[in-house]
């Protein structure tokens, strides 16, 4: 059996999940800043959250296209 095409499925789904989780995060923290007062301080924090956030997005599709790519002969003796 070759269970790798969905070990690598269900790791895109998995980062994809924690990388829409600390967007949702980063939105929160836009919002409560103006409550508390530190609207500055939470803007900054939700900035990196949303960064961070956007960029795990893309190494996970990146990471996920790379591990379906068909392997060559000369990827093969890498390994």
């Amino acid at each position: 059996m070759n269970n790798a095409p969905d070990k690598e499925l269900t790791k895109l789904i998995t980062r994809g999940l924690v990388s829409l989780y600390m967007i949702y995060l980063a939105v929160k923290l836009f919002g409560s800043g103006e409550l508390s007062g530190k609207g500055f301080l939470f803007t900054i924090i939700g900035a990196i959250f949303l960064l961070v956030g956007v960029a795990f997005i893309c190494y996970s599709i990146r990471s996920f296209i790379v591990s379906r790519k068909p392997k060559t002969e000369v990827d093969k003796e890498k390994v």
